[in-house]
């Protein structure tokens, strides 16, 4: 049979061009969702879609399935106003609180205050990208986007964050496992194609938001990216560096959330960060497991089943936690 005629084939052009046309659909919401913060005088930025794909995939192929951009988190609060008068709603934070989810339809955005697994402040990490903001021309804007050495960071960063095989689905991705496996290659494209000078520069970023040992752990899974780790001088990576960056499953990714909470300094913000992993609000309760009108009774028992799945687990994290450590 041809390739002309083959199902298969037929089938995964259709998949593609499907694809195409929601990634350039979220281009225009990117522009109005920016445009609108601008016009309100909050800074932003777009992490990845369309400015990643066009610096790795110049050849095309790399598709998006929702809109990530990092706003100025001194501005949450009138970023949120924002978002509502463009009919978008929020979802519960995540009990790491890095970003609010907002939704529109089967459009969602990742609304950014900080980056997972960054420990400063978020005021802090946000003057730490500021200097790696850019702009490139999209539809009739000017969109401002990440410049070459903060791609490369956020190409490594986000590969340690979803780990070997791409991470697990979150409940609301609207198409969990279209990219899956396209961190690790985004991380593959920049290795290749970014400089010696742009990764000193993501080294350098890395160091200012406290996350060097994570990037060494990401760095550190391939014979190019551990040649280049040395040669940046980064740090030996952290038992948590290690867990994230090498997560293969949601039992991993698991472990390394809880490797998350217990690296924090402090007890009290140890104990904090343990409490929100373990009891998350009950409105992300409902929206993540049950749905938004479900009452007292199945949430406690929605909480139990929580508490003892982790129950159930944590001997092998600690078994994970142990040989990260070593």
């Amino acid at each position: 049979m041809s390739a002309a005629t083959d199902p298969s084939a037929d089938a995964e052009r259709a998949r593609r061009r499907a694809r195409a046309a929601r990634s350039m659909r979220l281009d225009a919401v990117s522009v109005e969702v920016v445009r609108a913060l601008q016009e309100a005088g909050i800074d932003v930025v777009l992490l990845k879609g369309v400015s990643l794909a066009r610096w790795l995939y110049p050849e095309g192929g790399r598709f998006w399935t929702d809109v990530d951009l990092w706003a100025d988190p001194d501005r949450r609060t009138e970023s949120d106003v924002v978002l509502r008068e463009l009919g978008f709603v929020p979802t519960p934070p995540l009990p790491d609180d890095y970003e609010t989810t907002y939704r529109r339809g089967d459009v969602v955005i990742d609304l950014h205050h900080s980056l997972p697994r960054v420990p400063i402040p978020a005021a802090q990490a946000w003057r730490a990208i500021a200097p790696h903001r850019t702009t490139m021309p999209l539809l009739d804007l000017d969109l401002p986007v990440l410049d070459e050495v903060g791609l490369t960071y956020h190409a490594a960063h986000h590969a340690a964050q979803h780990g070997r095989t791409g991470g697990s689905p979150r409940p609301h991705d609207a198409a969990p496992n279209e990219n899956a496996g396209h961190v690790q290659e985004d991380l593959r494209r920049a290795l290749a194609i970014a400089t010696p000078a742009q990764w000193q520069g993501a080294a350098a970023l890395a160091t200012r938001l406290g996350t060097a040992p994570l990037l060494a752990a990401v760095l550190d899974l391939t014979p190019e990216g551990r040649a280049l780790a040395t040669g940046l001088a980064l740090p030996a990576p952290d038992a948590a560096s290690r867990l994230s960056a090498t997560a293969a499953d949601r039992d991993d990714h698991r472990a390394h959330a809880l490797a998350w909470a217990l690296q924090a300094g402090r007890r009290r913000e140890r104990a904090g960060r343990l409490v929100r992993l373990l009891l998350p609000t009950p409105a992300w309760m409902r929206e993540v497991h049950l749905g938004r009108d479900v009452g007292t009774p199945a949430l406690l028992v929605a909480y139990l089943r929580r508490l003892g799945g982790i129950a159930a687990r944590t001997p092998t994290v600690l078994r994970r936690w142990w040989r990260a450590r070593g």
